[in-house]
């Protein structure tokens, strides 16, 4: 999947370093096609073109039961829209003990069975194959929704309301199949494959009662309705199949007016993600100074999420991950910062102290909801203290001027104006990114690209020049900041703040 344009060209961190041990899961790709390729054997190539995920009969009544649809389909009997998505792969038999074998050469024949020596019927030709989802094949409710089930087609006419046929109508085993047994659809903010029970059902053993709801956060899920069991099995496991299905689906939600979801992940499950109580997730959202930053969805709702991970080398950075921690707690729901939601060692545990290090945490927040205006996001450390600064809390090249190593002075509003400025500046305008701020040749070489910007955004470029200032006294107040019409949405048909305006702000704040 594409990763978003990286703009810093600073040195690289240690936490840059950890961060590549994730991106070496590219390389697991390649083996992660051998484990499924097993699922195409009796496919051909066209076939698996453009699936999604399959629903795979795993005993004898679910194959008895496509046996069935297959036969109605082969007779021209089956409605144009339960057809496309069953796949027939060939032929098999199922045995009078229920014993399932692959199906010979001989086994290709008209007789619908086989005798014994007493000339008893001991193994059936059935057909074999599997239930497909695909974004080409609509479904019945024109929404990114398919209904799976016998359908009624007392109500509904042909299509009987169902998209997946489990079994054809008035046979044997559709006796116990409601009209909708389940919904398979995708959740709109994340893109997560959600089932939904229209009646009870078992899902990997546990019971799941109607209108339940589970997620698809593995790449295989058993499930089960009635008597015939069922496996999901996603067929998108490459980051190449994974950038097609992107773009099939995003097109098929503009088709049927359905905004996008705000992200870059795909929601589909892949062998190697990173899967925690409260996160599922593969994919690096960006990196800094202290860490790595995933976006992913929670397991058990599929809402976004958003993970920073802190590896800790030793014992000794404990305390300093737990002071993290204790401080989002206390500014729990404070408007600017992103709610913690759960945190987890990569053991999916809440021990810190262990036996062996490097030991990596990961701290998960709720994405949101994206506003209508622009919004800066920093993963930077958070800690709450009002006597003295840590200069551990950035790296020593990014700091403002008037912090000395080994200097403890006091906090002041002007150190994290100075910090802001310089995370808008390296964000927004990357020309500044090589230079260095701490150098006081480069800082006016920033401070004087960025009051000779002269394209949109020239405004907000000045004042992010005066968050800057070398002296701190020079430097305006967040009240003074936030008043700023360059960080506030301009209103349609008015005009944003003038240049003279935002020279005016600097000015005023020098005596």
């Amino acid at each position: 999947m594409a990763q978003p344009p990286d703009h810093d060209q600073s040195p690289p961190t240690e936490a840059d370093s950890a961060c590549d041990d994730n991106d070496r899961l590219y390389a697991k790709y390649e083996a992660s096609k051998a484990i499924f390729k097993q699922q195409d054997e009796q496919a051909d190539p066209e076939a698996s073109h453009g699936d999604i995920l399959r629903l795979i009969s795993l005993n004898t009544q679910a194959r008895r039961a496509f046996d069935s649809v297959a036969r109605l389909n082969k007779d021209g009997g089956l409605n144009e829209v339960h057809a496309q998505h069953v796949h027939i792969t060939g032929k098999g038999t199922l045995s009078r003990d229920s014993s399932d074998r692959a199906p010979k050469e001989s086994d290709v024949t008209t007789d619908e069975a086989q005798s014994d020596d007493q000339g008893f019927s001991s193994k059936r030709i059935v057909y074999e194959g599997y239930f497909r989802v695909r974004f080409d094949l609509p479904a019945v409710s024109q929404n990114p929704v398919w209904v799976i089930g016998k359908g009624s087609e007392k109500k509904f006419g042909p299509t009987r309301n169902v998209d997946i046929l489990l079994a054809a109508p008035r046979s044997e085993d559709a006796r116990g199949l409601r009209a909708v047994h389940a919904y398979l659809g995708m959740h709109l903010k994340s893109g997560a494959w959600i089932l939904r029970a229209g009646a009870n059902m078992e899902v990997d053993d546990e019971i799941l009662e109607a209108t339940g709801v589970v997620v698809l956060y593995r790449p295989k899920t058993r499930f089960s309705v009635c008597d015939m069991q069922y496996l999901i099995q996603f067929i998108v496991q490459t980051p190449e199949t994974e950038q097609k299905y992107l773009r099939e689906r995003d097109r098929m939600f503009r088709e049927q007016g359905i905004p996008q979801p705000h992200t870059d992940i795909s929601g589909t499950p892949f062998p190697t993600d990173t899967v925690l109580d409260s996160i599922v997730f593969r994919y690096r959202l960006g990196s800094g100074g202290f860490g790595c930053v995933y976006e992913g969805f929670r397991p058990k709702s599929g809402d976004l999420r958003v993970a920073k991970r802190v590896t800790l080398k030793s014992q000794r950075e404990v305390p300093t991950i737990e002071g993290e921690i204790r401080a989002l707690e206390k500014f729990d729901g404070r408007e600017g910062i992103l709610k913690l939601l759960d945190w987890r060692t990569a053991l999916n545990g809440r021990e810190l102290r262990v036996p062996r290090y490097p030991l990596d945490v990961f701290l998960v927040h709720d994405k949101g909801e994206e506003p209508p205006q622009a919004r800066l996001f920093d993963f930077g450390k958070f800690c709450d203290t009002s006597e003295a600064v840590d200069t551990r809390l950035a790296a020593w090249p990014f700091l403002p001027p008037e912090l000395e190593e080994g200097k403890q002075i006091l906090y002041g509003q002007s150190l994290d104006i100075w910090m802001l400025g310089l995370a808008l500046a390296k964000s927004w305008w990357p020309e500044t990114a090589q230079m260095k701020p701490r150098v006081e040749a480069d800082h006016d070489l920033i401070l004087n690209y960025l009051w000779d910007e002269k394209r949109d955004g020239a405004d907000l470029a000045h004042l992010v020049a005066g968050m800057m200032s070398w002296k701190p006294s020079k430097r305006p107040s967040a009240a003074l900041a936030l008043k700023h019409r360059g960080l506030q949405k301009v209103p349609e048909g008015e005009t944003p703040v003038k240049t003279s305006d935002a020279k005016r702000l600097h000015d005023d704040n020098d005596g």
